[in-house]
């Protein structure tokens, strides 16, 4: 398999066939190796496979890829629709035009690719003056980051704050905590935002915005924790001192949040086909006689009211067996 660096050769070799390399090197980034997260290492077990200094450049250059590809995307397509154009015999005026656009698209590629450049080589270089214990502490922070599906975006500028402060194994766990947590209420913000393009409604913009700030508190606390493992004198509470695991970390983050966004989606989605159906029956009013009107509109309200029981009862057992899971799971704990 090819390294990130030999990739990056291939990109700067010309600019047409740019198409194929950054396809190779999307596959070679996201097809990166996950390390083993079945067991945590015990102390003196073998770190090698952790020491490894490519694959955390490549784990720290997988939040660039997608800006990348699409500058990629928009040439080619650019690229394609000239192409047809100039096979179909189109008027010069029409082929100046798609030839000014695919000469933009063209240029954007060109700075996204340089942008690209410089930040990796940057991250490189910043990689390789991290310690050995350094690397290998990162390595296996990200490695849960990576199990749970999460990109986080650590740049070549987050890399420097490691790098000038002298991050010990604790201050990392805590760092990349930090971009873990940014990632998984950015998502889920961004999906609540996508909801309320789709739809309109003004609660799942209220969800995107809630887990916008989530996003921003969360990170700015763990960031906070890194500078008090600094000075092991202070008298932090050990709850504080050790960062969750990945997994509690999202459970408890995104519990409570989510389940209120549900619930709150959920009585959004009930008033909605509650609303829609007494339309219809206002619809079907005008052509029945006023006695099936009233029937007809006491029946789809009942099965609306009905409709939104259920799903608001449904949140809700949602809900009582998350806090159920997580009493449980305190009290093994303890």
């Amino acid at each position: 398999m090819k390294s990130v660096k030999q990739t990056l050769k291939t990109l700067k070799t010309g600019k047409i066939i740019l198409a194929v390399p950054i396809s190779l090197f999307a596959l070679l980034v996201w097809s990166a190796p996950v390390l083993s997260n079945d067991t945590d290492p015990e102390p003196g077990d073998d770190m090698t496979e952790y020491l490894n200094r490519d694959l955390l450049v490549d784990t720290l250059m997988r939040d660039d890829v997608p800006a990348l590809e699409a500058a990629v995307a928009e040439r080619d397509a650019a690229q394609a629709e000239l192409d047809k154009a100039i096979a179909d015999g189109a008027d010069q005026s029409v082929i100046d035009d798609l030839t000014m656009q695919r000469d933009a698209a063209q240029e954007a590629l060109d700075a996204e690719q340089e942008a690209f450049t410089t930040e990796h080589d940057t991250v490189e270089m910043q990689v390789g003056e991290m310690s050995d214990d350094q690397v290998i502490a990162m390595n296996q922070s990200l490695e849960n980051t990576l199990h749970n599906g999460l990109v986080p975006v650590i740049s070549s500028e987050d890399l420097m704050r490691l790098l000038d402060g002298n991050y010990n194994a604790e201050q990392i766990e805590a760092f990349t905590k930090a971009y873990e947590a940014e990632a998984l209420f950015t998502g889920k913000s961004e999906m609540f935002a996508a909801r309320y393009a789709s739809t309109g409604k003004e609660q799942f913009q209220r969800n995107a915005d809630r887990f916008a700030a989530k996003a921003d508190t969360e990170k700015a606390k763990f960031l906070g924790k890194v500078d008090r493992l600094a000075s092991p004198d202070d008298e932090t509470p050990p709850d504080e001192m050790t960062p969750p695991d990945t997994d509690t970390m999202t459970q408890s983050l995104a519990g409570d949040e989510m389940n209120a966004a549900a619930r709150d989606a959920a009585r959004e989605l009930a008033r909605d086909t509650a609303h829609q159906a007494e339309k219809e029956a206002r619809r079907l009013a005008k052509g029945a006689g006023q006695a099936a009107a009233r029937e007809s509109a006491g029946d789809v309200a009942k099965n609306a009211a009905k409709s939104q029981a259920r799903e608001e009862a449904k949140q809700l057992a949602k809900t009582e067996r998350g806090n159920e899971g997580r009493g449980m799971a305190k009290s093994r704990d303890h």
